[in-house]
């Protein structure tokens, strides 16, 4: 399995924020980081330091001079990128509690004024009842008030509570949500031929991808051992190799989760436009059929069929010259069997060379008592020079 580990422990984040390190904004671009760094790094080296320093400011430069250099390997160093992006999806985590308490905050202080409202009510017309009522009607409205004043304080924390933790459920979802979708955005899941490839482990997978981009990890599937989910460090590379083993018989790759469910509403749209034209023409090609009238179509067939006749008479001529090709060159060992074979076959094309010569061009069928009309003795014609070559059922197939 394709793997990340660096190869020495780096003291960020458990010393702080690498950021902060290096007077950064969270989530800032390489290149502000690069910027960032040489300036510092040119004012904490020590042979860039002011000769009046004390030991105490020197020992300070020193540990701030570690801190950016180990800040900027953690932030910019391949072997690192798996704990920084942790890191950065902690910060997120974190920005975004911070923006929802304070939303909480705000719709929470708003309720209270309400509640706060209500007691104030309660407490003018408790206020009144005192200056009218007797002392024992005054104690017992002093409790009622006290009373509902610890039930008020209960149910706003109670509500916060359950409000606190129903949003945080929430939130949460979305986030995991939108985490796994990101995440299927560069997966992709091969299955392979095992009589064609054999077996395969992570490491030898991980290898034949590369060929697509970085690969991040390769996890086998299935119970068959010729299934895996790849998940690569770019989104390109999930499109590069889908559409290289789109055709291959030995291993073929498709998309997973949303990605994958629009690819099939695309091929489906496709296919669904490829159908529409093929019918669309099928339908012109009808309407021309059924606007031919009877004579126009009889001058269609007959021109067909006159171009079969010469085909015909074109491939017997180009059949004479491949058999004299064969005699010609027939001078090796087996020389007596192929020359008989040509010699005999080639009899059987001349013979039928020298028949259909004798027919061109055939004469017509002489006219009889009962004279018909020149399709008719077309026909008659072809009748008579395809008998040897086509059925009675053909010939009248090809004439309707």
């Amino acid at each position: 399995m394709a793997s990340n580990q660096p190869h020495h422990a780096s003291s960020f984040p458990a010393k702080g924020n690498p950021y902060a390190a290096l007077s950064l904004p969270n989530f800032a671009t390489p290149s502000l980081i690069k910027k960032q760094f040489r300036q510092l790094s040119l004012k904490y080296h020590p042979d860039k330091r002011s000769s009046d320093l004390t030991p105490s400011q020197h020992a300070e430069y020193d540990r701030l001079f570690m801190d950016v250099q180990e800040a900027r390997d953690f932030l910019l160093d391949h072997e690192f990128q798996k704990q920084k992006q942790e890191y950065d999806d902690k910060l997120r985590s974190e920005l975004l509690r911070k923006e929802e308490e304070e939303r909480r905050e705000q719709a929470m202080s708003s309720k209270r004024r309400r509640m706060k409202q209500d007691l104030e009510e309660k407490i003018r017309a408790l206020s009144g009842q005192k200056r009218s009522g007797v002392n024992d009607k005054n104690k017992n409205v002093d409790e009622t008030f006290e009373h509902l004043k610890r039930d008020g304080m209960k149910r706003r924390q109670e509500f916060g509570t359950s409000q606190s933790a129903m949003e945080e459920k929430i939130r949460m979802k979305e986030f995991q949500k939108q985490k796994d979708y990101l995440l299927q955005n560069r997966q992709v899941r091969i299955k392979w031929s095992r009589k064609k490839l054999g077996g395969q482990s992570e490491d030898m997978l991980a290898k034949l991808l590369q060929r697509f981009g970085p690969v991040e990890n390769v996890e086998l599937i299935g119970d068959r051992g010729n299934s895996a989910l790849v998940t690569f460090q770019n989104e390109s590379s999930c499109d590069s190799c889908v559409d290289f083993y789109q055709t291959s018989d030995e291993l073929r790759a498709h998309f997973v989760g949303k990605k994958r469910r629009q690819r099939e509403e695309e091929k489906e749209e496709e296919n669904d436009d490829e159908r529409d034209a093929y019918v669309s023409m099928l339908h012109h090609r009808n309407s021309d059929r059924d606007r031919e009238s009877v004579m126009e179509r009889k001058l269609r067939q007959a021109a067909e069929r006159e171009a079969l006749l010469r085909k015909m008479e074109m491939g017997e001529e180009w059949g004479d010259d491949d058999d004299n090709m064969d005699i010609d060159n027939d001078d090796n060992d087996h020389g007596k069997e192929r020359s008989a074979s040509a010699n005999k076959k080639h009899r059987v094309s001349s013979s039928s060379t020298t028949t259909i010569g004798q027919q061109f061009p055939p004469p017509f069928p002489p006219c009889t008592s009962s004279c018909r009309g020149p399709i008719e003795k077309l026909q008659e014609l072809e009748r008579t020079l395809l008998k040897d070559l086509l059925s009675v059922e053909q010939i009248a197939e090809m004439q309707v």
